[in-house]
């Protein structure tokens, strides 16, 4: 099998990021663009359930008739006739993965997947929040389950105050997919900065104060002020950059914002619980969440830092290897979706204002500068923000921020399996260290031309490998978190809690008042709200291509030699035991069990 090749990044001056993996034969990205189109087909009956009627724009339909066009099969069809002309070739074909990232080289696929057609029920603004239903589907009654949580979550788009109490709720409980560990708890140094930055709302929200009192946090995403606005489908998509700092209480332990610093086109504006245009700025400050969640959160932390590890993995270590029998099994799609992704950026991306391959590529350079492989570790992301668990917690460990808690849960499973399955492969530290093929893998994971993963370290121990392992494979059994219908909906499918993109990019002045007819112009339309739900059922209604559980229980289709008396085998069987609880308590649902993918597949 010839090495897995990559881009050539560093000739463009993106050398941050992480190789990007490319399996250059048409038999890979055909296979993954086809497995995509099975569960696409999968996800249909969702869609089609999606039955209720709404008049939006003087014109009356169903949800489907809004947020799809008529003829979705037919655009199926064509976008597998047109995707086929690239892959079948192979000249064609690399041109187009050259022409992600060589401005000199014409874009290939070009706008082939506008899919609107011209039709008006899908280029629609929502005119009242209840209608952030409109995505919520009849199938085994999504819609009905969900009805108790549709007054409170249209308020958070007509009350300011309901709004900002339940801003930070949604992200805690509701951020697992996006893998939302954000809020920096406030040193000095930070405060001293963000107060200048904020001018005379600091000293009117009484933020020096609280600061002073420990309970100042601030959600940064600032990421976003070089990312421009796009126009896709003829309507501008824009992700606002903002900081958004906050008040925990000292007695209920919630956080609630306080204010917020959004950049937009060419102006930066401050509001406050004050400001008129305070329900504005929570839906900014949400679209930078949401895009930090898709791009950043998932995207970088659980597909891009991992494949490049699996690159070098499968260049250099022999399949009998005892670290191949343990990866390899979890190895099997992850480069080849983020390789159809790149290719196919249009046709399969969520609906974001990063509307290219390029820009994905650029801010994922830029978030990766001076970052290393175990920053995106949960407990160092917990550590370098200043959170303490004593202040998320009410009984048990995180109670009050359970996106944590429950990535936590998989990460403490996590790294039960691999220290097992380490100490009954590896007799003593000198042993690892003679692991030939293992530290030619480092070698090439770390190297800036192969994998340029930075931050690995020396594998000298097995406590080393021990870390470098659970952080790999936590990477990959937490991404199945998205595949649980729960992780979607009801929450995320009502787009107004996580806006995936702003269709307005001006600023409103705070003092602005704002309607909730003018609000709601500035969140995603029909055509966009129907583009973010087929992405996500896509995953959590499309049955997975291997499932982490296999068909015949925990204890079928071992890793290792020597059945179950292997110990590592009796690990592997724990882990796998371990993440059936994990799955039921977390779904209330035993049937998801068979929905939790082994490998990154989506």
């Amino acid at each position: 099998m010839p090495p897995i090749e990559h881009l050539p990044l560093r000739e463009f001056g993106l050398t941050n990021i992480p190789a990007i993996p490319i399996k250059f034969s048409f038999l890979e990205p055909a296979s993954t663009f086809g497995r995509l189109l099975k569960r696409t087909a999968e996800s249909a009956p969702a869609k089609l359930a999606l039955s209720n009627q709404y008049t939006i724009g003087g014109r009356t339909g169903t949800g489907f008739n809004f947020l799809f066009s008529s003829n979705f099969i037919e655009e199926i069809r064509e976008a597998i006739e047109a995707v086929g002309v690239e892959l079948l070739n192979e000249a064609r074909r690399l041109r187009a993965f050259r022409s992600l990232y060589d401005a000199t080289v014409p874009e290939i696929l070009g706008d082939r997947s506008a899919r609107r057609s011209g039709n008006p029920m899908n280029q629609l603004p929502l005119e009242n929040a209840e209608q952030f239903s409109i995505s919520w589907t009849n199938l085994n009654n999504v819609y009905a389950n969900a009805l108790p949580h549709l007054s409170g979550w249209a308020g958070t788009l007509t009350d300011p105050q309901a709004a900002t109490e339940q801003f930070w709720p949604e992200i805690a409980n509701s951020g697992f997919a996006y893998n939302l560990i954000l809020p920096e708890k406030l040193n000095d140094v930070r405060a001293t900065g963000l107060a200048a930055k904020f001018g005379q709302a600091w000293v009117d929200e009484g933020l020096g104060a609280v600061h002073a009192a420990g309970l100042l946090y601030a959600i940064d995403m600032s990421l976003f002020k070089t990312l421009k606005p796009q126009t896709i489908d003829g309507f501008e998509r824009s992700t606002p950059a903002t900081i958004t700092v906050l008040e925990q209480d000292a007695i209920t332990k919630k956080l609630r914002p306080k204010a917020i610093l959004c950049w937009g086109a060419g102006d930066t504006q401050v509001y406050t619980t004050a400001s008129n245009a305070w329900l504005y700025a929570l839906q900014a400050a949400k679209t930078s969440v949401t895009v930090y969640g898709i791009w950043i959160g998932h995207v970088y932390h659980w597909h891009i830092v991992t494949a490049a590890m699996q690159m070098t993995m499968f260049n250099t270590l022999p399949g009998s290897h005892v670290l191949s029998q343990l990866l390899r099994p979890q190895s099997g799609s992850l480069i080849e979706f983020d390789e159809v992704l790149l290719l196919l950026w249009r046709f399969i991306a969520p609906p974001t204002s990063v509307s290219t391959a390029p820009q994905f590529l650029e801010l994922c350079n830029t978030f990766a500068n001076g970052r290393s492989y175990y920053d995106d570790d949960p407990r160092q992301t917990i550590a370098r923000l200043g959170l303490d668990q004593a202040q998320f917690t009410q009984v048990t460990p995180w109670d009050l921020y359970p996106v944590v808690q429950r990535l936590l849960q998989i990460w403490d499973a996590t790294e039960i399996y691999v220290n097992a399955v380490v100490d009954a492969s590896y007799l003593n530290n000198a042993a690892v260290q003679a692991d030939g093929p293992l530290q030619t893998w480092m070698n090439a994971a770390a190297d800036p031309n192969e994998g340029n993963v930075r931050g690995l370290g020396a594998m000298d121990s097995k406590a080393s490998l021990k870390k470098m392992l659970t952080s790999l494979i936590y990477r990959i059994t937490a991404h199945g978190i998205s595949a649980m219908n729960i992780s979607a909906n009801p929450a995320l499918t009502f787009v107004a809690n996580f806006p995936p993109c702003l269709q307005n990019s001006q600023l409103p002045n705070p003092n602005a008042n704002i309607s909730t007819v003018d609000l709601l112009k500035y969140l995603p339309n029909t055509g966009a709200i129907g583009d973010l739900v087929s992405f996500f059922y896509v995953f959590i209604y499309g049955r997975p291509y291997t499932r982490l559980i296999p068909k015949g229980g925990v204890t079928a289709n071992l890793f290792f030699g020597g059945g179950q008396n292997d110990p590592r085998n009796q690990a592997l069987i724990h882990y796998r035991s371990t993440m059936v609880g994990f799955i039921n308590t977390y779904t209330n649902d035993a049937t998801q069990v068979s929905q939790w993918p082994i490998d990154v597949e989506t």
